[in-house]
């Protein structure tokens, strides 16, 4: 989303042409639009900053599906919280790479072993995603472009 901009959507099926959100987030100030986020799209965020960060759900944009404007502060914060998770977990990443498209840690995998993947289910995306989006809210603006949340699996 820093370098290049656009839209995302989780494989989910999706009802509506985003030709007009993408025009809608074009002509404002806005950085990102999306769907209002669901009270239950919200990953674990923990401490006070995570219980303000969900109660405030419906002024964030969910991350199942979004359009971000290129190069804005949100996303070089983004893409600057990513890299600094990745690098500190390099090694572990190394030495414990994904046995399994859901692996994570501690789940228990497919053969039967507890995953040693250094990475939570959602400490990649929406433990970063959620508070930045909640630090910009300000700064983004909504349209009806989320998926079908059933079905798809």
């Amino acid at each position: 989303m820093h370098h290049f901009g656009g839209g995302y959507t989780d494989i989910k099926q999706t009802t509506a042409s985003w030709h007009p959100f993408f025009d809608q987030l074009e002509n404002s100030k806005s950085y990102a639009l999306g769907y209002r986020e669901l009270a239950h799209g919200m990953p674990h965020l923990s401490g006070q900053s995570g219980n303000q960060i969900r109660a405030s759900h419906n002024e964030l944009i969910g991350l199942c599906a979004f359009i971000f404007k290129r190069n804005t502060e949100l996303t070089h914060s983004w893409l600057d919280q990513s890299n600094l998770l990745l690098d500190k977990k390099l090694h572990l990443l190394i030495e414990n790479p994904a046995q399994h498209p859901l692996d994570q840690t501690d789940v228990i995998l497919p053969n039967g072993e507890i995953s040693k993947y250094p990475l939570r289910w959602a400490e990649m995306l929406g433990e970063i995603f959620h508070p930045l989006i909640y630090n910009y809210r300000s700064k983004l603006d909504f349209a009806r472009i989320e998926p079908v949340f059933s079905g798809y699996r």
